[in-house]
């Protein structure tokens, strides 16, 4: 993420007007907090189980899984993201234990990424369900985000998951760039820098190791305006 954006980003979590955590997110067009948590369950449905370890790049002020610790029981959770100001929302969420804390890191991906597993051996093989949600978008290139991912499935378990959600659609580009334009005004593409798209193809190099399998899917949820043109990615890694 560019400077630009984490500044932006930090001006809407000191925005009053947003109520709850997924507007302070960005999600600001979804009003009510049960559509937020509805499209979340969406995204996870079938891929979340009781008792997982489940780590989230970019995790922000927690929007997404402080609904995951609110519907499965014996959740640890982690995560890491850019902006420090998070950190006040982490320690004031009564949903994450002292413990967990430890979990959380500041840094952009993917650099800071790697230096987490180097310095942290321990993440190794280590969680459950990796997850991003409305981040790789964000990413300056398709080579920063392959990284991203090779980065991801080193930390997941055998039989873990990588769910990666709100990814933009590159069928269609032409259709959603004057929507984003509308969204984030005259900075777009200027000081802030465009998005970046990924083809549903893209994501079939990561198959060719033959323990991931592959599947894309687009949520459903009615006050979700935006599932037309992005999609969810789900990397699953098989024991070997």
């Amino acid at each position: 993420m560019s400077e630009e954006w984490v500044k932006l980003y930090s001006k809407m979590l000191e925005n009053e007007e947003f109520q709850h955590l997924h507007q302070k997110s960005g999600w600001f067009d979804i009003s009510e907090v049960e559509d937020w948590e509805e499209y979340v369950l969406d995204v996870i449905k079938d891929k979340m189980k009781d008792n997982s370890r489940v780590f989230e790049v970019g995790c922000g002020c927690l929007a997404f899984l402080t609904v995951i610790k609110k519907n499965y029981k014996n959740i640890t959770v982690g995560g890491i993201d850019g902006m420090k100001e998070n950190e006040i929302f982490i320690k004031s969420n009564p949903l994450i234990s002292e413990n967990e804390y430890q979990n959380f890191h500041n840094g952009i991906v993917p650099n800071s990424l790697e230096k987490l597993i180097e310095d942290h051996k321990d993440y190794i093989n280590n969680w459950d369900i990796i997850l991003s949600n409305s981040m790789f978008q964000y990413l300056s290139s398709h080579e920063d985000a392959e990284r991203t991912i090779r980065l991801m499935l080193k930390m997941s378990s055998d039989n873990g998951v990588i769910i990666l959600s709100d990814i933009m659609d590159s069928d269609f580009e032409d259709e959603t760039e004057p929507i984003l334009q509308n969204y984030w005004g005259q900075n777009y593409k200027k000081s802030l820098q465009k998005y970046l798209y990924f083809p549903q193809d893209w994501w079939k190099r990561f198959t060719l190791d033959s323990n991931i399998d592959l599947e894309i899917k687009r949520v459903q949820t009615e006050k979700y305006h935006r599932k037309r043109q992005r999609y969810c990615v789900y990397l699953m890694k098989k024991s070997n």
